[in-house]
């Protein structure tokens, strides 16, 4: 059973323009974005690939697995950064979004489970704007979902113009600067317990 001060959406967020601690913003440019994660690990393995195969480059007999090696480097060199220009673009337009979007009233419709252990992935949501029903999906989620129930109230954050475009305030309906690693730790045996 949940915390009772988990129960509800929480406090809704301030009116635009809101303003986001450096820490969460830090995490959600970075930390919690595959695209920059993985594109960093491309760049820098197509550094040491490439840095190995000219090293390599001497020895007589390896000119085709230096060829090889060469190009696989340079493949992962132009992929890597790529990824990490998507994951920034990507995680400003959900900064923006924070921080700029209005905010509605939703309601968590389901939570998708896809690894074998039935951890949580993603969680839709529907909320109302002007009169007309709309649907959100978050993917990628931290474990903090585990907290979320089917039915739950959360603040829905979207785009005036493309209402559409949405997100669920962080983290439960609790301000970003108040939410920590340990707080993650507490929901998740709470989620777990009966």
């Amino acid at each position: 059973m949940l915390d009772p001060s988990l129960e509800g959406p929480g406090e809704a967020p301030h009116p635009p323009v809101r303003d986001l601690p450096a820490g969460f913003r830090r995490r959600l440019r970075f930390l919690q974005n595959p695209y920059v994660l993985v594109g960093f690990c491309c760049g820098t393995s197509g550094k040491l690939v490439t840095a190995g195969s000219v090293l390599l480059g001497g020895f007589k007999g390896l000119s085709w697995l230096v060829g090889v090696a060469g190009m696989v480097g340079l493949a992962l060199m132009i992929i890597g950064p790529s990824l990490w220009g998507i994951g920034l673009r990507w995680s400003e337009k959900q900064i923006g979004l924070l921080r700029h979007g209005l905010v509605a009233s939703g309601r968590i419709t389901s939570i998708g489970k896809t690894d074998k252990r039935g951890r949580p992935y993603w969680v839709e949501y529907d909320y109302e704007v002007g009169g007309q029903r709309h649907r959100g999906r978050l993917m990628g989620l931290d474990a903090w979902v585990e907290a979320l129930g089917i039915g739950r109230s959360v603040h829905v954050v979207y785009r005036k113009k493309k209402p559409h475009q949405s997100t669920i305030w962080p983290l439960l309906g609790r301000e970003p600067a108040r939410f920590s690693l340990s707080k993650l730790r507490e929901l998740r045996k709470k989620a777990v317990e009966p």
